[in-house]
């Protein structure tokens, strides 16, 4: 059975707790962007536990239920209505060139950005950056596209 997976609809304050016994690490509150991707969300008393980039986060259970929606399984699109039956082409009619595959206009392009660590994937979303290593999504805000991939 698939994980619930959440998208943030705001910005999170987010204490990150050690894996193995659950505690607050000595760190201060991790802010989790809006448009993050988190899953395993689990209500414990008033807290609210999830993991966020295979790390485990802890936040009130009512600043979360407030800030996050599902993320809805991808939709397969439907086949193409069969065409009916074609009689079978004598070999003498038979076309040798393949038919064209029919255009499918793309609507959401991401971009390879390579770096020292591999490949950083980026697709432009409504105020800034939906970014991609593989290992969850993360926005990336730049309301005006200013970001070229690069590091300063």
């Amino acid at each position: 059975m698939p994980m619930s997976k959440f998208e943030l609809t705001k910005s999170i304050e987010a204490r990150k707790l050690k894996k193995s016994s659950g505690l607050p690490l000595p760190e201060p509150p991790a802010t989790i962007s809006f448009g993050s991707i988190i899953e395993n969300v689990k209500q414990v008393g008033r807290m609210a536990r999830f993991t966020f980039l295979f790390n485990l986060y802890e936040t009130e259970y009512s600043v979360l239920e407030l800030a996050m929606k599902p993320v809805r399984a991808a939709t397969i699109e439907p086949a193409a209505a069969a065409e009916p039956p074609q009689p079978a082409k004598k070999p003498a009619e038979a076309s040798t060139a393949a038919a064209p595959a029919p255009s499918r206009e793309v609507k959401f392009r991401w971009e390879e950005i390579a770096t020292t660590h591999g490949v950083l994937l980026r697709a432009k979303v409504p105020g800034g950056w939906l970014l991609d290593r593989g290992t969850g999504l993360m926005f990336f805000e730049d309301a005006k596209y200013k970001w070229d991939g690069t590091t300063s």
